[in-house]
Parts: C-alpha cells; structure tokens; sequence
C-alpha cells in the first residue's frame, strides 16, 4: 500500500476495472464515487492500467471495519504515484528524529514514545492510519520472512512462553539494524539484530526463540 494523488480534474472509481459508459442521469451500478484534482488516495494493487485504491478522504461505514474511504478501481493514468521507497525512506529518516526520545508508557508526541506509540506515529505522518497497540499492528500486517523484510516494515515480538501473544514492536531501519522505543533502554534507540538478539539478521531462522522472545516480521506497505 502507498500513497497517490489525483492528477486530473475528476477520475471516476469504480466497481470493477472499467470506464463509465452512461453520462448525466443515468443510474450505473459500477459506479462508486469521483475523485477530484489533489485529493489523496491508497494504492492497494495494481492491475494493468487500473489501480485499486481508497479514497481516504471520503469516509464509508463497513460493518466489519468500521470507518474506511471509499474503495474501488481507477485509471493508473490519472494518478500520480509516489513509489512505495521513497515513503519508506522518508519514514526511516523521520525515524531518526526520534532518537535518544525518553520511553513513555502510552506516550505518542515529541515529548515521550511508547514502542507502538512510535511506530503508528511514523505510519501517520505519511498518511496511512493503523492501529494504535503493537498487537493490533501485529493483526494488521501481512506476514513476510527475514528476508523479505525491507526498510520501514516491522519487526514483532512475543515472549516465548506466549508465543501468540505481541508484546513489542520495532521498525526495521535497512542491513542489521532496527528502531525501538524500550523499557530496556528507557529511551528511543538504534540497535543491530545481533545486539538485540545475538545473532544477525542474516542468520535468521523462522520459529526459532531469541533471547527468550520469538520474533515475527510484518509488512504495512
């Protein structure tokens, strides 16, 4: 998922991947909403010269989610897309504001960050709404292995004797190192996997317990 913008005057969205064929007082069933020029959306995936997208900025009640923009199919060509990369990038260097930030139990301002706290911050200033708890973010995110992580993705843990249970979250800052705000340290730091765990992200295995904590990797984008 990443953020686009509309770059025409209007953009119709749609049910399914195909253009308008009714005008003006017509009732057309395929028809969601409009966009306008500059208004923002999420690009969830891509098909050919479609795009499904939620406009963000057009609320919809869904029974099984609650509050969410509106979704449906839009023409690639009326977008203007900001590669998934560079928000990630900006998330790490927008990351590295934070550190040295005292840990504060519940705290999410410039004052204070829980480690949840801190992450669903960095998600917000670019725009994207997740949850606010670790565990919640853990629901969230689409399970990827070691190697799949990339800058920006996540980095869970659970307590080996609750391995279901999300404790902590961390955000993978690129090569060995991650981002956390820790009770350990009592403040916001840079850490490799091998300091925090004793072994290199490259030498990860799947399932296996570190340091009496199971580790999961997850992916928002």
């Amino acid at each position: 998922m990443y953020q686009a913008i509309c770059k025409v005057p209007f953009s119709d969205v749609r049910r399914i991947p195909s253009r308008r064929l009714t005008g003006p007082g017509h009732q057309d069933e395929n028809q969601e909403t409009q966009l306008v020029h500059g208004e923002k959306v999420f690009v969830h995936r891509i098909e050919n010269e479609w795009v499904y997208i939620e406009a963000v900025e057009q609320q919809k009640w869904y029974a099984d989610e609650g509050w969410k923009g509106y979704r449906g199919w839009v023409e690639r060509a009326h977008l203007l897309e900001e590669e998934p990369i560079t928000v990630r990038r900006r998330m790490i260097e927008d990351a590295a504001n934070y550190l040295g930030l005292p840990y504060l139990w519940g705290g999410r301002n410039p004052n204070g960050v829980d480690c949840s706290g801190f992450v669903n911050l960095l998600y917000r200033k670019e725009g994207m709404q997740i949850p606010r708890d670790a565990c919640d973010q853990y629901r969230l995110s689409r399970k990827i292995a070691a190697g799949q992580l990339q800058i920006a993705d996540l980095v869970f843990l659970a307590k080996e004797a609750t391995p279901q249970k999300i404790y902590h979250v961390m955000i993978y800052g690129g090569e060995d190192n991650i981002i956390e705000s820790t009770m350990i340290s009592q403040t916001n730091r840079k850490i490799t996997f091998e300091e925090r765990f004793g072994i290199p992200l490259k030498q990860f295995k799947e399932g296996h317990p570190y340091k009496g904590d199971f580790v999961y990797f997850g992916t928002l984008f």
